[in-house]
Formats: C-alpha cells, structure tokens, sequence
C-alpha cells in the first residue's frame, strides 16, 4: 500500500470519527454526566467539613457524633453533641463564639433550656432556665450575679406559685 492510499485511509477514519463526535453532541451533551445531579445512596467517611471560599470550615460532622456550624471568623454559632455524661446538648452561641443558648437533657432525664449572658465567656451566668422537675414546669430568672430572683414553678399540691426567692431549685445538670 502506498504513501496516497494510507493518506486516503487516515482521512476516512478521521470524518468517521468527526462524524461520531458531532451525533454525540445532537444526541446528548458530551458533558451531560457532570451536569446532572448525582445522588448517593450512602457516603462513609470519619469526618465531613465545609469549607468557605477563605479554606475555613464553616460546617461539620463528626465521628464522635457531633455536628457543628460556625460563622465566617471559624467560631463555632452552632453545635450539637453528646456530653461527658451521654445526655444531647444543643448549644448557640453569639458572634465570638459564646454560648448563649442551651438545649439541654438534665441529670434526672429531663429537659432544659438555659438562656445565658452574651457578654460573659463560655459557661457564664445563667440568665433564665426552662426546666421541669417532679412537681412540673420551672421557669427561673437569675441577676447578674446568678442569683434566683424570680421564678413560676408547680408545687407538691401541683398549684402554680410565682416565687422571688432563691428557693427555687436549679435544675440538675
């Protein structure tokens, strides 16, 4: 066979491959894998976090069960995790990162909710308390000193009093 006749040949086959690539294109999009959403039934892995534009992450799962928001500075505004006890905690917090609200399983299995100082750094003085206890639903407002001031709480009797003395029981944590 002759230089002419390869020539001839190569050039065959490129029309043919021309031709091929121009139907794939009518037919559907050569990148028409990419544009369609993906759905994957199950993803494994110990961690998952995203990242911002900045390379921050902003969000996070983790292999100890927590869950984690945080804002464009990297402090954490949301998290929900298991305590040192095994009791769920939902905690949000302000713009530098302390908390300020708390959704919390209290020792005795109960629920409560604590209401904090923005001011104050992690752990600061309680504001308000929602909780229940054997009598009932409690609803306690501290000072600034994290004093009991007031409060609305179900007796033995199952009355509801409205006290402004300390007697009123925390909640146990």
């Amino acid at each position: 066979m002759d230089f002419e006749h390869k020539l001839g040949y190569m050039f065959i086959g490129c029309l043919f491959t021309i031709l091929g690539y121009i139907l794939a294109l009518l037919v559907g999009s050569a990148t028409h894998a990419q544009q369609d959403e993906q759905v994957i039934d199950k993803i494994v892995c110990r961690e998952l976090e995203v990242v911002n534009a900045a390379g921050r992450t902003v969000a996070g799962i983790y292999s100890n069960g927590a869950i984690e928001v945080r804002n464009a500075l990297g402090k954490r505004v949301v998290g929900i995790y298991e305590d040192k006890h095994g009791k769920g905690v939902i905690e949000v917090s302000n713009a530098a990162g302390n908390e300020v609200v708390g959704i919390k399983a209290g020792a005795d299995g109960n629920g409560a909710i604590e209401v904090r100082n923005p001011l104050e750094v992690r752990n600061a003085k309680r504001g308000v308390d929602i909780f229940v206890n054997e009598n009932g639903g409690v609803l306690i407002v501290y000072n600034a000193a994290g004093e009991t001031v007031a409060g609305i709480v179900v007796d033995k009797d199952g009355d509801g009093i409205i006290e402004s003395t300390e007697a009123i029981t925390r909640p146990r944590q």
